[in-house]
This record gives structure tokens, sequence and C-alpha cells, in this order.
């Protein structure tokens, strides 16, 4: 099972580490540039926990949508 990454029209924000050890941070941009209304935001020097210190930054972006 899987989805197709073009099928997704709703705003998506990928947030990627650029030092993820587990998921190359190249998969965030392969996934990013796949969704065609997505959002790519790179996290410097973040891993695949630590980005959730970027937690802040991706509630304000949603909160930005809903209010829109």
């Amino acid at each position: 099972m899987g989805f197709r990454p073009g099928a997704i029209r709703v705003p998506v924000l990928v947030m990627h580490g650029t030092s993820d050890k587990m998921v190359p941070y190249a998969h965030g941009e392969w996934l990013a540039a796949r969704c065609p209304a997505a959002e790519l935001h790179a996290v410097p020097d973040a891993g695949h926990i630590t980005v959730l210190d970027s937690a802040p930054q991706a509630l304000e972006w949603l909160a930005a949508r809903v209010r829109a």
C-alpha cells in the first residue's frame, strides 16, 4: 500500500533536519517536490529528533493557514 504524493492537494509543511541520519534530507526534498502544495523548511543542523524543537514554527505555519 502507499499513496501518490502528487494526489495531495492541501497545504503540507515538510520540516526536515539537514543532519538527519535516519531519513536523509534529500528524502524531504524529494517528498516536497512531489506534493503540489508542499513547502519545504530545512532545519539547519537538526537531526531526526531535534527537528521537533521547531514545533513552534510549525504551529505558526499551521495557524496562519487556519486563519486564512
